[in-house]
């Protein structure tokens, strides 16, 4: 079974601290890197990265590689993201041509686009589509794993719980869903999909916006970061031990 380890005292500094509060001989970063490599433990820096990354080891199972297929909500958390993922050894690739071809038939991408990372704030606006534009990036082979970005200012724990497109009144005051909600396309997504989906819901205008609407999102069986930079850190982590034992 997987060893997850985070280790105080695991920089220069943090040793000499580690031996004034234990009185014992600290291990120096090179040696406890060493140990890493040799036993295959995954190490970790912090509390929040043992967690994730333990939840992701046991939500997602086998992993396929470090290909994304990315949906964000607004532009500029698909560059963001895009770097954070490739500065841990993850990737955003182009689609292939005929994933394009079926996007083109029903995608709007004025105001959006949809060469990965789709854009797709209006390519939202029913719960269908946006089962469609998931199951395109599930079903396209240049991708290893599919991510939605929730960007708190477009898909609220309101709206997320309904079936109303992006309009004027999409965070508050919705009509209640007369079918198919978007946590229900979601949720079967997840359910259905051939790789390995999660999410990332990082605060809105306050952290509680985002805290509640990860709650509705994990209590229908999806797997949650708070940030971008703790998913790519998680799956990072979670792919190497799985590669090594392949």
């Amino acid at each position: 079974k997987p060893a997850i380890i985070w280790k105080g005292g695991a920089t220069g500094d943090g040793a000499r601290v580690t031996a004034n509060h234990t009185g014992s001989a600290p291990v120096t970063p090179q040696d406890w890197g060493r140990i890493l490599a040799t036993t295959g433990a995954i190490g970790v820096d912090s509390m929040e990265e043992l967690v994730d990354t333990t939840a992701t080891i046991v939500t997602l199972g086998r992993l396929r590689g470090p290909r994304a297929g990315l949906l964000v909500l607004t532009g500029g958390q698909g560059p963001a993201i895009t770097d954070t993922f490739v500065r841990h050894g993850l990737s955003v690739p182009a689609l292939t041509q005929g994933s394009l071809d079926e996007l083109a038939t029903f995608f709007d991408p004025i105001g959006g686009s949809y060469r990965n990372p789709l854009d797709a704030a209006y390519a939202t606006e029913t719960p269908a589509m946006l089962a469609r534009d998931l199951d395109v990036l599930d079903r396209d082979p240049n991708v290893d794993f599919v991510v939605m970005d929730f960007f708190g200012l477009v898909m609220s724990a309101h709206r997320v719980q309904n079936d109303y497109g992006v309009g004027q009144r999409h965070l508050s005051d919705l009509p209640d869903a007369g079918g198919e909600r978007f946590i229900d396309a979601i949720a079967a997504h997840a359910q259905r999909a051939t790789k390995p989906f999660f999410a990332i819901v990082s605060a809105a205008e306050t952290e509680q916006e985002g805290l509640e609407l990860r709650a509705v999102l994990r209590d229908a069986g999806i797997l949650v970061f708070a940030s971008a930079e703790r998913a790519a850190a998680a799956y990072s982590n979670a792919l190497a031990d799985w590669g090594r034992r392949k």
